[in-house]
């Protein structure tokens, strides 16, 4: 391994003169061809130099104040503070509390009018306005009532003319034209004199047929538990409108979305609130959400709390938790200590195999293997 070689007298005091000058990391490196930028920054951190490179003088602070608020662009700013970044002339003006006016200039002005009604790319438009978002190049050309042409190639107005007027849906119709919105699809066709096909009218036979009991039955025993597509897959003749309107006729809540906590969920029936009931007091968690499916363990210990149920203390936790260890498995625990952890574990299905162990050895002062 090659020795690091030590900085001569003419080394140090050029890095000094220069780290004073407020020179960056990448220029000092042109100075010192021979060395690293680790290095460099190890002899400025021993030199303590780094105090001096980022101490901003009384001369500097009143030439932000003076300038901060009037400079044009921040290019100007930098050209004023030779070595210092956007980020420190930014921190600075916090610290004193100084803001810019973001003006626009006469230049931008005159980009912004020349290039925006054009078919120029966002991309190449945001290159030639640096320092402007897209947010504020929409903005301000909606302040000067420049609008963007709306790009039609050939193969799309194409398109349009073969699946507009086709037997499709809008959904569909989206999808052949990316980045369109439906609005402008109707505009443009509207331009062209292309209408849209007409929905076939539903047979007379189930044209406001009344819903039948079975019907009925159908839809209140599978509307929770099946999607709108299956349910109507069970529904022949009846259309996805018709079976909205009999939802709302009927007063049912709207379905629970997953990860949506402020959907209604679908009222108790009297079967889960008898199992609740009957088994909250002695069954775990994990075998009553078994019991009474769809509900979440939130939702049956608030029913509990509603309806005055109470638990005793060896069936409040789940599989694993910490529950209190009964009279029971602590005598089938004496009675196994020859065997191993995962095979008493069988035999205690609601404990871990690191909690028997522990039990084990804090009760009986014997270690049992894993295995």
């Amino acid at each position: 391994m090659n020795k690091p070689i030590p900085w001569s007298s003419d080394e140090i005091e050029i890095l000094t003169k220069y780290c004073l000058s407020h020179k960056t990391l990448q220029e000092l490196l042109e100075l010192f061809p021979n060395r690293t930028i680790p290095s460099i920054k190890h002899q400025i951190k021993k030199l303590n130099l780094t105090k001096s490179r980022n101490y901003w003088t009384a001369e500097e602070i009143q030439l932000l104040k003076d300038n901060y608020s009037a400079a044009e662009s921040f290019e100007d700013l930098l050209k004023l503070f030779p070595g210092r970044t956007y980020r420190a002339i930014k921190r600075k003006a916090t610290i004193y509390k100084l803001s810019r006016k973001n003006y626009w200039t006469k230049k931008e002005i005159k980009i912004l009018k020349q290039y925006y009604p054009s078919d120029i790319n966002s991309e190449d438009l945001l290159k030639l306005l640096p320092g402007r978002s897209h947010e504020a190049i929409i903005f301000y050309a909606y302040k000067l009532k420049l609008k963007r042409p709306e790009v039609w190639l050939e193969d799309d107005i194409n398109r349009l003319k073969q699946y507009y007027p086709a037997d499709i849906t809008n959904e569909e119709l989206l999808k052949l034209f990316p980045g369109k919105t439906y609005s402008s699809l109707v505009h443009k066709a509207s331009r062209l004199g292309i209408r849209r096909a007409k929905r076939k009218p539903a047979p007379k036979e189930i044209k406001n047929r009344r819903w039948t009991e079975d019907e009925l039955d159908l839809v209140k025993k599978f509307y929770y538990s099946m999607t709108r597509e299956e349910l109507l897959r069970l529904l022949p003749n009846r259309t996805e409108s018709g079976l909205k309107q009999l939802i709302r006729k009927l007063g049912f809540p709207r379905k629970p979305i997953e990860g949506n906590p402020y959907t209604k969920c679908p009222p108790w029936t009297d079967r889960e609130i008898k199992t609740l009931i009957k088994y909250y007091d002695n069954k775990p968690n994990e075998e009553l959400q078994q019991l009474i499916p769809g509900r979440s363990l939130s939702a049956i210990n608030m029913r509990a709390y509603l309806l005055g149920i109470k638990r005793g203390r060896f069936t409040w936790a789940s599989k694993g938790w910490c529950r209190p260890w009964k009279e029971e498995e602590l005598e089938i625990l004496k009675a196994n200590l020859d065997k191993t952890a995962t095979e008493v574990r069988l035999l205690l299905p609601y404990k871990t195999i690191g909690g028997i162990q522990k039990k084990v050895k804090s009760i009986f002062g014997v270690s049992i293997k894993k295995k």
